[in-house]
């Protein structure tokens, strides 16, 4: 049976050496008890939101419930023009 770490292993076997340094301070923030959101460099994003964050999260929820966004799709075709 593949356990958890069995994947991990071969995830980590897997990745391209640009990563490699990445994906350790990913593990090792998370081995010394690290919460929050990984973000693209493998660095973990700890602070807590303000209350501008919160209402700009609100305001794109908002935008979204009146339809008023673009996919990924319209985005790269208006990019490519």
């Amino acid at each position: 049976m593949v356990t958890t770490k069995d994947r991990l292993h071969r995830l980590i076997d897997e990745l391209p050496e640009s990563e490699l340094v990445a994906a350790e301070r990913l593990l090792e923030r998370l081995r010394n008890g690290a919460r929050g959101t990984v973000v693209a460099d493998g660095t973990v994003d700890d602070e807590p939101l303000s209350m501008e964050d919160l209402v700009a999260v609100q305001e794109g929820i908002d935008a979204i419930g009146r339809g008023d966004f673009v996919t990924l799709r319209e985005y790269e075709a208006r990019r490519k023009g």
